[in-house]
């Protein structure tokens, strides 16, 4: 047989070999990404549930796996999928795995770790099989997947060593393997001198799932307001919540450009810094926005009942907020076109104010602080407005 079986099957290629002009998500990509919704909210219900300062570690802790899985998976999307046979395969079995996997959060720090860690496990080997099967079939790509294959295994192997620790030290296991993945793809990038070429559509894949956890921010707003019959403190809330959610939309796609990967892959190591810079950022951006979600409606309802702002209910709420704020001025910093400095400046004040309501809330009442909290993102959003406006009628360029 003159053909590697693999080949015969499926044909993995780098996008590189038959340049797409302008590259979009495909339907399978946007079913992937809307399957993870189903974790995503699981998430935020257990977030709800557990309105304390360990609900919020725990949130925290099970996000960023959850979050890591769906970024590897897009990732290798993003360079070797050519409409090959593969791929499709692995993401529905992928997709699959989140939901039944999204069933184990609840208990998976509070004894049931090995169930969630063996699913992650799981799911990690899958993608990982990918790269072997690049580094099988694809010459020009064999060095990257190769080593990232080996970087991978290496994390991997520290959660299957967590399944028969017992927990605390279980958690450790699982921060350390999750730290040598997430940090091998840039290390490989930096120290390969001869990255393969590809073209990147990964800047759309993270705007649609920041579309997708926005969408669970404005549920957020919707089920607080569900059972209020537009009761003057909760409706005005609930306004007040979804202008925020949409200046989180216009904060975040005003500055898109979809042409960051496809430059930052390609250039010296400090460009590989800004690019994981740019490109893990969007963990705590996707994480605030849920956050978000959840924050303004335990808000809501609290209004409803004629409550005032409580501990961990606050915490999450304007600590989603600010971190949102600044989380996305950071990515946009790193980003190709770095924002003005008076933006980044006015963003940063934004935060400060922020926290300034968070402190003093409980003085102003919640109707007046979200009041006030809204008006922060309206007036931000009108200075950048004419900012761009005046940046674009003078030269087209950001200062």
């Amino acid at each position: 047989m003159s053909k590697n079986w693999l080949q015969l099957v499926s044909a993995p290629a780098l996008h590189d070999r038959t340049p797409i002009p302008d590259r979009h998500a495909t339907w399978l990509e946007l079913f992937f990404d809307l399957v993870f919704v189903v974790a995503v909210a699981e998430l935020g219900r257990i977030l709800a549930d557990s309105l304390t300062a360990n609900g919020i570690v725990e949130f925290v802790v099970l996000f960023i796996p959850v979050w890591w899985v769906w970024g590897a998976h897009s990732y290798y999307g993003d360079v070797f999928d050519q409409n090959d046979v593969i791929y499709p395969l692995a993401s529905i079995t992928v997709m699959l795995g989140v939901i039944v996997w999204s069933f184990t959060f609840s208990d998976a720090l509070h004894g049931g770790a090995t169930a969630f860690a063996i699913f992650y496990i799981l799911l990690r080997l899958l993608n990982t099989g990918l790269y072997l099967i690049v580094s099988r079939i694809v010459p020009e790509a064999r060095e990257l997947a190769t080593i990232l294959s080996i970087g991978y295994m290496i994390g991997i192997m520290f959660w299957a060593v967590s399944l028969a620790i017992p927990p605390p030290l279980t958690y450790g296991l699982w921060a350390a393997g999750l730290v040598i993945e997430i940090s091998w793809t840039s290390i490989v990038y930096m120290i390969l001198e001869d990255v393969p070429a590809q073209r990147s559509h990964m800047d759309e894949r993270f705007g649609l799932f920041t579309i997708v956890v926005l969408g669970e921010a404005i549920l957020g707003v919707a089920s607080g307001t569900a059972d209020t019959n537009w009761q003057t403190v909760p409706a005005i809330i609930g306004i007040a919540g979804f202008l925020i959610a949409v200046s989180f939309w216009w904060l975040y796609f005003a500055y898109s450009d979809n042409d960051i990967v496809n430059r930052f892959v390609r250039s010296d190591w400090f460009g590989v810094i800004r690019w994981s810079l740019y490109g893990y950022g969007h963990l705590p951006v996707f994480a605030c926005i849920t956050a978000f979600g959840i924050g303004i409606e335990t808000t809501i309802i609290a209004g409803a009942e004629g409550h005032e702002f409580e501990g961990a209910s606050r915490l999450i709420l304007f600590g989603s907020i600010a971190g949102f704020l600044a989380t996305v001025t950071i990515i946009q910093w790193a980003g190709l076109h770095a924002l003005p400095r008076s933006t980044i400046a006015t963003r940063f004040v934004g935060v400060g104010i922020v926290l300034i309501l968070a402190v003093t809330s409980t003085h102003l009442g919640l109707l007046t602080t979200m009041v006030l909290l809204a008006g922060v993102f309206v007036v931000l959003l009108t200075l950048e407005i004419f900012r761009l406006t005046s940046i674009q009628a003078s030269n087209g360029h950001f200062e």
